[in-house]
């Protein structure tokens, strides 16, 4: 059960970039969830996501690539501004922000910097899952910091 958990139900096993697979389908999972009820489906699938991949990567001391609840947990995470100010945009802003959620947690997490980096080198459940954590933090960060400065200009 745990290895379906942190392969996120064979996405992990993509042959190509699972973890892009696995943070393109948070972004689909967030969006419907979304629809279908606003942030707090959204909000619960983020903690559900951080929680499960801390009790389920307990033997891994490595990040391998077919372990993906890291990168659906902090792509989660950086869409939650997204969901939480959709309503008050339009629906354009809206789409653009999707992606930008998305592009942002890609590259902050393959990229690495900082704190990002120094936490993957932690190792063990904290270091594969705080990396990604922090990837979306950070995405969020930024993408609160549009979204508030777009809400200024209008």
């Amino acid at each position: 059960m745990k290895a379906l958990i942190t392969e996120c139900f064979g996405l992990g096993r993509v042959p190509v970039a699972p973890g892009t697979a696995a943070s393109a389908a948070a972004i689909v999972i967030a969006f419907l969830l979304h629809i279908a009820g606003g942030v707090i489906p959204v909000i619960l699938a983020t903690a559900l996501s951080i929680l499960a991949g801390f009790l389920c990567i307990t033997e891994i001391e490595d990040d391998p690539p077919h372990v993906v609840i890291d990168e659906v947990a902090g792509q989660l995470i950086a869409v939650l501004p997204v969901s939480i100010t959709a309503g008050t945009m339009p629906v354009a802003a809206q789409a653009t922000l999707w992606v930008a959620a998305f592009l942002l947690f890609r590259l902050f997490d393959i990229w690495k910097p900082g704190l990002i980096g120094r936490a993957e080198r932690a190792g063990g459940a904290a270091g594969i899952m705080l990396d990604d954590v922090l990837a979306g933090a950070l995405s969020a960060v930024i993408l609160l910091s549009i979204i508030a400065g777009t809400a200024l200009i209008r």
